[in-house]
């Protein structure tokens, strides 16, 4: 094929909305075999035929290829050529052929322009600003009140509650029994802060999975008829099956109740609705006089007026993609995209503009920068932020 024939099969490539297996392979070779000045050209043209639209940073296009085809299960050999972000006026961008396209001209590129100046001088304002992402943060409270802080670096015994022995490593949380249960029911409380993860499991055995400004309480050994906890925020279960005594999830004014299974909750104060999603098994929500019954992929939506409602084929990845240390937007509006980022970062945000009612549809690693998470954002719809502080200003 000649270069000219090359260079517009490419170019036709690159402006393409979806990609089959042998179109992503055949991309991807044609650009590696591409002299560095011609590359440079593709770029300048591409980036020239959108220049109303901001292109990711090189650190930011390889985490979000890392992490959507980590997700999606690309393989290497197609060097991640696979990945879309859609824009919500309807514009589609291959995010791996703009990665691999800025990755190669910015090692090509030797010497910067003026442009290049102004760019590097308007990011490094933008990254004096940054804000770091959040960790594994929460404060275990005792049943006499008393509160230890964990973190990442506890590590050994934490404190004894009757039978149970309280255990932490790296991020997680144990509680273990050493003796009879006592006839004395003791009561622990874990909550994250905005910007905290914490993993716990339960007397039972059971594990919890607790996101950003979210807590559980439970008693330190389960000596009752039923495994009954109480949580506030968003908090992600893997059930230990025991038929004779059934676990239930107390929240809000609803109760879930299972018998071994794998579901997510999310009853944020800020969020209009409780939404209860099931991963495996079968479990059942009970709020007031009403009933449901819930199958994977199955959630139920409980309105704060206390309508409900089941939502089927739900995609369970984007449900728990949090827990799996993923922001997954998919065709989330601008309130909900940034009150997630609130929390994650625990920052303020504060509107100028609400936008223009575009849907994102972006997957980011929840370890990324705040600014690269924003630029990604902007890249992906008709919005733009200025960070101060720990104020986020929609502008």
């Amino acid at each position: 094929m000649k270069m000219e024939q090359s260079n517009d099969y490419i170019q036709q490539l690159i402006n393409k909305a979806h990609y089959s297996h042998q179109e992503k392979v055949r991309l991807l070779g044609l650009l590696e075999s591409m002299h560095a000045e011609d590359l440079q050209r593709l770029l300048q043209q591409q980036l020239s035929d959108n220049e109303q639209r901001r292109q990711p940073g090189v650190e930011l296009s390889i985490k979000m290829l890392e992490a959507i085809n980590e997700r999606i299960g690309i393989g290497k050999e197609e060097n991640k050529a696979a990945v879309v972000i859609k824009g919500g006026s309807g514009m589609l961008v291959a995010a791996s052929i703009f990665a691999l396209l800025i990755v190669c001209a910015y090692f090509f590129v030797n010497k910067p322009g003026k442009d290049d100046i102004v760019k590097k001088q308007v990011n490094e304002k933008y990254q004096r600003d940054d804000v770091l992402p959040g960790g594994a943060k929460a404060v275990l409270t005792l049943s006499n009140g008393s509160s230890i802080v964990l973190d990442s670096s506890n590590s050994g015994v934490l404190a004894q509650q009757g039978s149970t022995r309280i255990f932490s490593f790296n991020g997680r949380v144990s509680y273990a029994r050493v003796g009879s249960i006592s006839s004395e029911i003791l009561y622990n409380k874990i909550s994250t802060p905005a910007g905290g993860k914490f993993q716990v499991t339960l007397p039972d055995g059971s594990n919890a999975w607790l996101n950003a400004a979210s807590s559980i309480r439970f008693p330190t050994a389960f000596a009752e008829k039923e495994r009954k906890v109480e949580i506030t925020g968003e908090v992600y279960f893997e059930v230990e099956k025991n038929r004779l005594m059934p676990f239930v999830v107390k929240v809000d004014n609803a109760e879930v109740h299972v018998l071994g299974t794998h579901f997510n909750v999310m009853s944020y104060n800020d969020e209009n609705i409780i939404k209860t999603t099931l991963i495996e098994g079968s479990i059942k929500l009970i709020k007031d006089n009403q009933q449901v019954l819930l199958k994977p992929r199955q959630q139920s939506q409980v309105t704060r007026s206390g309508n409900v409602k089941v939502i089927n084929n739900i995609d369970v990845s984007q449900v728990i993609a949090w827990k799996n240390n993923f922001f997954y937007f998919e065709n989330a509006d601008l309130e909900s995209v940034m009150r997630q980022l609130a929390r994650w970062y625990s920052v303020e945000v504060i509107y100028k503009n609400k936008g223009n009612g575009d849907l994102f549809h972006v997957d980011i690693p929840t370890n990324t920068k705040l600014s690269e998470v924003l630029k990604a954002l902007e890249l992906a719809g008709g919005v733009h932020f200025r960070i101060e502080g720990q104020k986020v200003i929609v502008v």
